[in-house]
């Protein structure tokens, strides 16, 4: 607790009288990011305020309650010496990509089928031929065309790869033929895959993501990956709000 005599009036100014300009932000650390910046004398600090990126020194101290680390500067103290409180982001790990909020991803159903099965030279979009029987015994063959939401290389000369679709793009216990081949394959494969709806269009249009880090807010995704988000794309914010092909008004 600190005191003093002097007595202010009203409508007298109060102030501190700043005289350098070294200045420190303390922050409170989990001992798991304790223990991956322990070794670290410098990082790069993002200010949220200004969104401005600095290098500084780091130091540490232990207390009852947890981990604290120190960082310290020499510049920008008139930026920010009215400032109670600033957020600011340590950069443990740097990934170059795409910022997203955490809200804006979800996680859908995908049919995993290999490669050799599709038909058409377009990467968004290829055909697959489904083969049905009716309650007689009919067997009839329709073609369908399905967005690819991810492609994945196969491993070993012999693997061919496979291709991910929307699980409700086809229908449960589906067949499909493979094109002048008496080749068939149920369609049964399934695995869940994050992604984002794209509203560019107007409409709701899910995009897988590929996650690089993240933390309790952001996540940064890899950017340059076909049938997948680009820089100035516009997502929903918060992904579990809408449905894939809902008309945006």
């Amino acid at each position: 607790e600190l005191k003093s005599a002097d007595k202010i009036k009203a409508g007298d100014s109060v102030y501190r009288l700043t005289k350098g300009t070294d200045w420190q932000i303390v922050v409170p650390l989990t001992k798991e990011e304790y223990k991956r910046l322990k070794e670290k004398e410098t990082v790069t600090v993002n200010i949220s305020k200004d969104d401005l990126s600095v290098s500084c020194p780091i130091g540490f101290e232990k207390a009852e309650e947890g981990y604290y680390g120190i960082l310290s500067f020499s510049n920008y103290l008139v930026r920010y010496a009215k400032e109670r409180y600033l957020n600011v982001e340590i950069e443990i790990e740097t990934e170059d990509g795409l910022k997203i909020p955490n809200s804006a991803i979800v996680k859908k159903e995908f049919y995993k089928i290999p490669k050799a099965y599709f038909q058409g030279s377009s990467v968004a979009q290829k055909d697959l031929v489904m083969k049905k029987e009716d309650s007689r015994g009919k067997v009839t063959f329709e073609t369908k065309t399905v967005d690819i939401g991810k492609s994945e290389d196969g491993e070993g000369e012999d693997s061919q790869g496979y291709y991910y679709v929307l699980a409700e793009e086809i229908p449960d216990n589906t067949v499909i033929c493979m094109a002048d081949s008496a080749d068939s394959y149920l369609v049964d494969e399934k695995g869940e895959l994050p992604g984002v709806y794209n509203i560019n269009r107007g409409y709701a249009d899910f995009r897988c993501v590929e996650v690089l880090m993240e933390n309790k807010d952001y996540t940064i995704v890899k950017d340059d990956i076909t049938n997948s988000i680009a820089l100035f794309d516009r997502i929903v914010l918060n992904g579990n709000t809408i449905e894939n092909n809902e008309i945006i008004y």
